[in-house]
């Protein structure tokens, strides 16, 4: 194929789009995960031949030859795999070139040409514009009119889309972090003033501009934009401190120079950086949307503006900000809930439930209801971060928009805060004192989990736990299953203490001499990873949590792998993980064995729930003289247990005959009990009234 470039703009879509694509790589996940190790030695050297390839051509306004452009588009093809490979020309539909119906950019300065290009960039969902020269723009001029709320003023004022898009960026959190980065920024408090918003959705921002472009669409709802005065490219045209209005100017100097000899607003490389001053705190689809318009653009539109002033720490007034965002957008819908998540730790805001309250102290301490859910997010932190860590970078702390997650990852810190939050309310960690040693205690639980899977001896070599693969991992790195390690960590903890006195943290030795009866379950099990107790439902989570917490209360092995995995040997302890439990027998406690009908006594039931099954259900049907046979609806108060569960009971009454629309001939009772990969049966027993035929 040849690679023909055909004219400047062109060229710079070409270079625009690869840019875009290798800076953003990870947020996008077009990378194939074979190339993603080799990848990050090759984009630093493939981003600097493209930008040295365009300075060339740019200073002696040339277009690189098919061969030349040929070479750097296949080196950056490579990367991908077949499903996400990038076609030639892509750029063309992908980086949306934004120009009006006339042929010119659609944004700011376009009106004297000082706006020389505009494109909606596909990887970063921004609008980068190139611009002729700083000098050639107009500054920005913003009035504006204080509005009070308490000891707190802001400023209400109105500007074009054109506008508010050419001098405010997205403060937005990075989501090529990775899970471990993300952990060590959070629990050290690194995490910059300006990272905590998500990056825009493509997609909403062209259903907006779709409907922008309607002759009869409007938007009349305020965005809210920040400003801090200290900044060199704002400055106060009237004072906006000793009167009700005031004017604010913003020039272009935050502008840089490109390769090419324009100048933008944004840098792909080597920071990813957005210069424009200004911040949106609310409304950046709204802005990007409408910016992206012919139309739109064009369209003065309210916003509130925060301020910062230059004798105000701007660190006090950004955290403000964020703040105001936080509690905007986490009650409402526009968030996902990791995001949601994220910022209510780092804000500590008390929301509007136990569930999410993530609130301090005047001393800088949880609260009674936030505790449980700032600790669990805490032990996620650290999990993913520590060094030595068997869960090092496997939590998702940031949902990517329009494509799954990375395979490495095992959960979600959701599903992990919903789990582990438990352990703070009623369960090992419901002591204060508890926060000395509850990280290194996880810790050490997932140490020798991993120790003991791994130092097994596996006939194919394979690790039964391996942190951060991709591709074939063992059954429990599925986010499904990897919840039962969660829900079995209190669990083992518990059998521990009560068993022994221990120090806490319990030592890592001490957990893999607990863990050791289930050292020998196979993980990568072929049968395993197809069956029933993949994914996440209920039954499969118990299942295996009862099976493994029966094993290691056992205190031993119990047979070999073969056996251990087997289907066909049922309700043995250590043995037939992927076995049906036995089938129920049904004890009759009658009074009277020779009626065995409902009349002076009670019909009595009991079943034993057979080990490794999850619970007892009874099946009733009634029959007819004339042979129909309809099923009976069992009343709640005729079912009782006992025993933790372990025992159930069933009664059947006379007035449960009487009730019936039919003359009730035979009745037929049935016990089911269930796992995780199948239910069994016991045998139905069939009672006939007394004197029928």
């Amino acid at each position: 194929m040849v690679y023909k470039i055909t004219d400047s703009d062109h060229f710079l879509g070409f270079v625009n789009f690869c840019k875009d694509k290798l800076t953003n790589h990870q947020m996008q996940g077009w990378i194939s995960s074979d190339y993603s190790i080799q990848a990050e030695k090759d984009i630093p050297e493939l981003l600097n031949d493209i930008e040295e390839m365009q300075r060339v051509h740019n200073k002696n306004g040339t277009l690189p030859s098919s061969v030349e452009v040929g070479e750097i588009w296949e080196r950056f093809v490579s990367m991908a795999s077949e499903a996400t490979k990038p076609s030639w020309n892509e750029w063309l539909k992908d980086n949306v070139q934004l120009v009006d119906d006339e042929g010119k950019y659609i944004g700011y300065g376009s009106e004297n040409n000082a706006l020389v290009s505009s494109f909606l960039l596909s990887a970063s969902s921004l609008i980068q514009h190139h611009y002729t020269s700083p000098s050639d723009l107009e500054p920005v001029k913003l009035r504006i009119r204080r509005l009070k709320q308490g000891d707190v003023s802001m400023y209400i004022g109105y500007a074009t889309v054109a506008q508010i898009d050419a001098i405010s960026m997205v403060p937005w959190l990075d989501p090529k972090i990775i899970s471990e980065r993300f952990g060590l920024k959070v629990l050290k408090k690194t995490m910059k003033k300006n990272e905590w918003q998500r990056v825009i959705d493509q997609k909403r921002i062209h259903a907006i501009r779709n409907f922008a472009d309607a002759e009869d669409s409007y938007m009349f709802n305020p965005v809210i934009l920040y400003a801090d005065l200290n900044s060199e490219h704002i400055s106060v045209v009237n004072p906006i401190d000793d009167g009700d209005e005031g004017e604010i100017k913003v020039d272009f100097t935050f502008l840089s120079k490109t390769p090419e000899g324009y100048w933008t607003d944004y840098i792909p490389i080597p920071k990813n950086q957005d210069t424009r001053p200004l911040w949106i705190i609310d409304g950046q689809h709204r802005i990007r949307g409408f910016g992206a318009s012919s139309r739109g653009h064009k369209l003065p539109i309210p916003f509130v503006l925060m301020v910062a002033q230059p004798d105000v720490n701007p660190d006090t007034m950004q955290g403000m900000v964020a703040k105001v965002f936080t509690e905007i957008n986490t009650l409402g819908k526009g968030l996902d809930d990791l995001h949601k998540i994220y910022l209510s730790y780092m804000f500590e805001m008390s929301g509007n439930s136990g569930v999410t309250d993530y609130s301090v102290n005047e001393s800088g301490q949880p609260t009674k209801n936030s505790r449980p859910n700032r600790r669990a997010y805490e032990l996620a932190l650290h999990m993913a971060s520590e060094g030595d860590s068997a869960l090092r970078n496997m939590i998702e702390f940031q949902k990517p928009y329009g494509k799954r997650r990375a395979h490495h990852l095992v959960v979600n810190s959701k599903n992990w805060v919903n789990s582990t939050s438990k352990y703070y309310i009623s369960g090992i960690y419901q002591d204060l004192n508890s926060d000395d040693y509850d990280k290194e205690e996880m810790h050490n639980f997932f140490k020798a989990f991993e120790y003991n899977a791994n130092d097994y001896d596996w006939p194919d070599n394979k690790r039964r736990w391996d942190p951060g693969v991709t591709k074939n991992k063992p059954f429990l790195q599925f986010e499904g299953p990897f919840l039962v390690l969660l829900d079995l960590f209190p669990e083992v903890v518990e059998h521990i203490i009560t068993s022994e006195k221990v120090e806490r943290p319990i030592s890592i030795d001490k957990f893999m001499e607990y863990l050791y009866p289930i050292a020998n379950v196979d993980w990568r099990n072929q049968d395993l990873q197809k069956s029933t107790l993949k994914g996440r439902h209920n039954n499969n989570i118990k299942h295996l949590k009862i099976w493994m917490m029966n094993t290691i209360k056992s205190g031993k092995s119990h047979g070999n792998v073969e056996q251990v995995m087997s289907k066909n040997i049922r309700s043995k302890i250590g043995l037939g993980l992927l076995s049906p439990p036995e089938a129920p027998i049904i004890d009759n406690k009658m009074e009277s064995h020779e009626e065995h009908w409902p009349g002076l006594s009670d019909m009595i039931f009991e079943c034993n729930l057979p080990i490794h099954g999850l619970s007892i259900d009874w099946i009733v049907s009634f029959e007819t003289p004339s042979g129909t046979k309809f099923p009976f609806s069992i009343p709640k108060t005729s079912i009782s247990k006992r025993e933790n569960g372990q025992v159930s009971s069933l009664i059947i009454t006379l007035d449960d005959i009487i009730s019936q629309s039919y003359n009730v001939n035979k009745i037929y009772v049935k016990a089911i009990t269930k796992n995780g990969i199948s239910p069994s049966e016991s045998k139905e027993l069939i009672f006939s009234r007394p004197n029928s035929n």
